[in-house]
């Protein structure tokens, strides 16, 4: 009697084919349920070059307090970064100024002691040096800081006098302090830089003898407005 054989070792190819189907199915779903990955950040705006040493031109006007007339005022100042120290995180620089500015002042005008002048000509010619402090305080927009500095200011004053008809001149040096505000935006190997500076000068000038009475304006103090570039080096 003849019977049939089936062979039982190999396996089914619908059932293998069902196994894999389930397989994909199941990492598809497990790969839509996982979370999308974060976005990357936005950079940031890049810092202004903190190096050690910088050298700013400055060029803009000077308003005198009283009595005289508004001209140019220039200057150069140096600053030198402070090394870190805590709680300050970089923020300090030691800074030392030259400026030069020629103050006028022409009409009439009582002179103490010696009547009034019609037409009196003063030109003082100043020529201030400081050597102060200045801190980064903020930074705001995409990448400027802001800044305040206070220094020690010695100015020099050189000073022509025309008055009732005869010249005289007055050679002399007054000190004060000032205060300063600043904006740096970064360009290039440096910044722009915006600057706003009060000098407040504790001595008057123009006695022509020591003893004398004060033949123009003797009050030097004033505010400089000025714009300019700042190098950086090291």
């Amino acid at each position: 009697m003849r019977g049939t054989h089936r062979e039982t070792g190999g396996s089914d190819p619908r059932t293998s084919r069902l196994i894999c189907a389930l397989a994909l199915a199941g990492a598809t779903a497990a790969a839509a349920t996982e979370a999308p990955p974060p976005p990357l950040p936005e950079p940031a705006a890049p810092p202004i070059a903190r190096r050690a040493l910088s050298l700013s031109l400055l060029a803009g006007a000077v308003v005198p307090r009283v009595g005289m007339q508004a001209n140019v005022a220039l200057g150069v100042e140096g600053a030198w970064r402070l090394p870190s120290l805590p709680l300050l995180a970089d923020r300090l620089e030691v800074t030392a100024g030259l400026g030069w500015a020629l103050l006028r002042q022409t009409g009439p005008a009582l002179v103490a002691g010696r009547g009034y002048d019609p037409a009196l000509v003063q030109n003082s010619t100043t020529l201030p040096l400081d050597l102060g402090v200045r801190a980064r305080l903020f930074r705001f927009g995409p990448a400027a800081e802001l800044s305040a500095a206070v220094a020690y200011e010695l100015m020099m004053v050189w000073t022509r006098y025309l008055a009732f008809g005869a010249e005289s001149r007055n050679n002399d040096a007054v000190a004060g302090a000032s205060f300063a505000a600043r904006i740096d935006w970064p360009l290039g190997p440096g910044s722009l830089v915006a600057e706003l500076r009060h000098s407040e000068l504790t001595k008057t000038v123009g006695r022509v003898e020591p003893a004398s009475a004060p033949i123009g304006e003797p009050r030097l103090s004033g505010t400089r407005i000025a714009a300019g570039y700042a190098l950086r080096f090291f």
